[in-house]
């Protein structure tokens, strides 16, 4: 019983943390490209970048499906797992 508790909630922490950290990627990119004065000016409102929940469910999917949040793995391995997930992701949203 305490394992199944323990494990629901790293697994919720981890998800949680993970979208938090999508929502600060999306802030802090969207300022950096506006205060880059070789750029032009970007007239869509952070708002929309934000609202856009495809995102954080694509990216929660993918790492699921690659067993981020199960498997406990070494730094390389579960970095060489997140960045094939971020080329999963990417290939998803461009397409």
């Amino acid at each position: 019983m305490q394992d199944t508790i323990r494990d629901f909630l790293s697994k919720a922490i981890f998800i949680l943390v993970d979208i938090l950290i999508i929502t600060i990627s999306l802030y802090l990119a969207f300022y950096i490209r506006n205060t880059l004065g070789f750029l032009p000016e970007h007239d869509i409102p952070i708002d929309r970048y934000i609202n856009f929940y495809q995102i954080y469910v694509i990216v929660i999917f993918i790492f699921a499906y690659e067993g981020i949040y199960t498997q406990r793995y070494d730094f390389w391995h579960e970095t060489r797992l997140i960045l094939k997930a971020i080329n999963i992701i990417t290939s998803i949203l461009n397409y």
